[in-house]
């Protein structure tokens, strides 16, 4: 992994930098200087840090001073220069006329935003103010395996950038160690697979690596979802692209090994059967024939039988039969009574 990059999301999402030692020494002017400056974006260096810094040579320290500065910049915003239309703002609005801001505010409007009005911007003394500090520490590998072994084991839906912090590391990672016996969020196991794809070579492998977790024809849906880079929430349909012969047998080796496919792949048998279009699954009907029996039902529009509707026909069936005892009993005490009589 090339620690300026893992370093900069560790720093973005924990306050944390992993260090070691360097080659030199460091004067401590230089590092006051360093502390200075990311003083004025609202940041500190732990004692640690500073121990560790001043063990660093001058371009060790310049390297680094460039990294970190740059990386808090951009948490603070502070890499944009912003280009403000009034700079003596806000006693320049109050000193314009009417018919000034309105004709630099059309001029703006009808520019797309191109154009600002030209003003002297005037000098104006520094703010000073104290301001709490946020404290960067130093971390460890086992703390930030740890922080990407958390976001896997979310039990709630992750954010497009922990999808891209995760998608990152599980890329760099060489041996996927943070991976979890297991994922409770699916939209995070289809994450994983679609990592795995690109790292496994060896087709039992990766079909052994991936049957882990991927255990319901849902779980394979999702898969498929993510490998076209569609919303594998399924909450919003997929544009299925194009599969390679690999990725077909893949996908229907995947449902060929899950049990009860029919009432799973039922759910969202829409969304199968656009999948189906570009699996071609007849053309493997010999190897995998549960999962092209159950493509055949959802193309020819039959019926799949589901638990749910196994259930409520039996319970129907249970009622009726009771239902037909009572009246059967019924009628015979009405008969015995009319004997009698």
């Amino acid at each position: 992994m090339k620690k300026d990059s893992v370093n900069g999301i560790y720093l973005r999402r924990k306050n944390k930098l992993i260090m070691s030692a360097g080659t030199g020494k460091s004067s401590k002017r230089l590092i006051a200087t360093l502390m200075k400056n990311i003083q004025g974006l609202g940041y500190i260096f732990e004692p640690r840090i500073i121990a560790l810094l001043e063990t660093y040579n001058l371009d060790e320290l310049e390297a680094f001073s460039r990294f970190v500065v740059a990386e808090l910049k951009k948490l603070k915003g502070a890499d944009v220069v912003y280009e403000p239309m009034y700079p003596n703002f806000p006693w320049q609005i109050m000193e314009a006329g009417s018919i000034e801001l309105y004709f630099n505010a059309l001029i703006h409007y009808l520019s797309s935003g191109t154009i600002l009005p030209e003003y002297e911007k005037e000098e104006r003394l520094p703010l000073h103010e104290l301001t709490r500090c946020t404290k960067i520490e130093l971390g460890s590998e086992e703390d930030l395996v740890g922080m990407f072994r958390n976001l896997l084991q979310s039990s709630t839906s992750l954010s497009a950038t922990d999808k891209e912090d995760l998608a990152w590391f599980l890329r760099k990672h060489p041996d996927f160690e943070i991976l979890p016996e297991n994922i409770p969020l699916k939209e995070n196991i289809a994450i994983v697979a679609t990592l795995q794809l690109e790292r496994i070579k060896n087709d039992h492998e990766l079909l052994s690596a991936l049957t882990h977790y991927l255990k319901t024809a849902t779980d394979v849906l999702r898969f498929a979802v993510a490998l076209c880079d569609g919303d594998i929430s399924l909450a919003s349909n997929t544009v299925f692209k194009g599969f390679g012969r690999k990725q077909r047998r893949l996908i229907l080796s995947l449902l060929e090994s899950i049990a009860n496919i029919d009432e799973d792949m039922a759910r969202y048998n829409e969304n199968w059967k656009r999948l189906g279009e570009r699996l071609h699954p007849f053309e493997y009907e010999k190897q995998y024939p549960r999962a092209c029996a159950v493509f055949k039902k959802l193309f020819e529009g039959e019926s799949i039988v589901t638990f749910s509707g196994a259930l409520q026909k039996l319970l129907i069936k249970m009622i009726l039969c009771s239902l037909l005892k009572c009246l059967s009993s019924a009628r015979e005490n009405l008969r015995a009574s009319l004997t009698c009589c």
